[in-house]
């Protein structure tokens, strides 16, 4: 523990007992792996060096010279895989005209035959008690059949957050009621966020990247839509991973598509979180929210730059673009969109499909080099690379 304290390495702790009472004194959770330690206090006797040296210290020094800089011995910097989705919104029967449960079985395949070691949802994982859909716990519930179970079969970890689907028990109750909900579907999620968002604002490490995921719904929809600046910004600062993933449902920025309830809501806020991306050389800020894949460098105020990636197309109803755009909001920055799924050719046939954009985004680290991919389905099962994207992370000041 305080080789990790020392490193800034952060990981969850736990202590296991079965019902039997076996026990696991210490387990650790980091970088997507479980490691178990017994701890001893018994001492070795040394009559030579008049000393006593706890024999957990000489593992642990054992451990480090045969594996130096890394407990787990495995690569810190390897290549590995991550994929993200937003928007499932998975219900028995379809939600909004369009097979989810069909069209989200397909996209978990797909990422299995990536072999990604972990995905991320942005969330609006089901339908919520919106309209004639009922009963969210038994939703989540079925969400888990058709992601989660598949996923952790396969090896692969799972983290999700709460979108603006996710926070009504009932179309009557009160905003915000289903938090505990949610961690009683979802229990072994990371508890290590702010109070009032224990389960749905967390952060994750693995290998050379931190990954932070944002509850924005906690305190409210709409105008009251933001981050806990406050609690991120305790968590960016002085990190030690060479890359920084940030995932929220609402997009900060506005794009081709006009709603009322995204983050630019409240530009000052909205700006003051962008700007602490750009202070910590966040790579990319993942959301969905708007139904579609859409692939922006945001530019204007730092010398770096900070994606957004919005990929609310893995089984909601496809919505259509506006002919204006509205990006007033989007000042003193600018959104420069390097790819979006209706700028592609598909214009025509969004407006009379619902197959047009479905896909995922599938997100590869080789050490500082980062391509995103925008994996479409192109029908029942098939999916192509319908966009790459690289890019060198240039947080060079980061010890990782």
């Amino acid at each position: 523990m305080k080789y990790r304290e020392y490193l800034r390495i952060e990981a969850n702790q736990y202590f296991w007992r079965t019902y039997d009472d076996s026990e696991v004194d210490l387990v650790e959770e980091r970088d997507g792996r479980l490691y178990g330690f017994e701890l001893n206090t018994a001492f070795i006797r040394r009559p030579k060096m008049r000393t006593r040296l706890p024999v957990l210290f000489l593992w642990i020094i054992t451990l480090l010279v045969s594996c130096p800089g890394n407990i787990g011995c495995e690569s810190s910097r390897g290549p590995f895989t991550f994929a993200v989705m937003s928007d499932n919104h998975v219900y028995p029967g379809g939600f909004g005209g369009v097979d989810s449960p069909a069209i989200t079985t397909d996209i978990v395949n797909d990422i299995i035959s990536q072999q990604a070691s972990i995905v991320f949802s942005a969330g609006d994982t089901v339908a919520g008690v919106y309209n004639s859909y009922t009963d969210f716990a038994a939703q989540l519930t079925y969400y888990k059949t058709i992601v989660s179970t598949p996923l952790s079969n396969a090896g692969i970890a799972f983290y999700p957050l709460p979108g603006n689907h996710e926070y009504k028990n009932s179309s009557s109750g009160a905003w915000g009621d289903t938090l505990s909900t949610w961690n009683a579907a979802f229990p072994s999620l990371p508890q290590n966020g702010p109070a009032g968002e224990v389960g749905g604002t967390y952060s994750v490490t693995y290998k050379n990247s931190l990954f932070i995921l944002l509850d924005e719904y906690a305190t409210g929809f709409g105008t009251d839509t933001k981050v806990n600046q406050a609690w991120l910004d305790s968590i960016t600062e002085g990190r030690q991973k060479q890359h920084l993933f940030v995932f929220g449902h609402s997009p900060a920025f506005q794009i081709d598509t006009y709603t009322t309830d995204m983050l630019d809501k409240n530009p000052s806020q909205r700006d003051a979180f962008w700007s602490s991306l750009e202070n910590a050389k966040a790579d990319i800020y993942f959301c969905g929210h708007l139904h579609k894949f859409d692939f922006s460098a945001v530019t204007g105020v730092s010398s770096h730059t900070t994606y957004q990636c919005v990929d609310g197309v893995t089984g909601s109803h496809v919505i259509s673009p506006v002919t204006s755009e509205n990006q007033a909001s989007n000042a003193p920055r600018t959104l420069n969109v390097l790819f979006d799924n209706y700028n592609d050719g598909e214009a025509t046939a969004c407006g009379t499909s619902h197959q047009c954009a479905f896909g995922y985004t599938l997100v590869t680290v080789v050490g500082s080099t980062v391509t995103v991919k925008y994996r479409e389905r192109t029908g029942a099962a098939t999916f192509v690379t319908a966009y790459s994207y690289t890019y060198e992370n240039d947080a060079s000041h980061v010890l990782h």
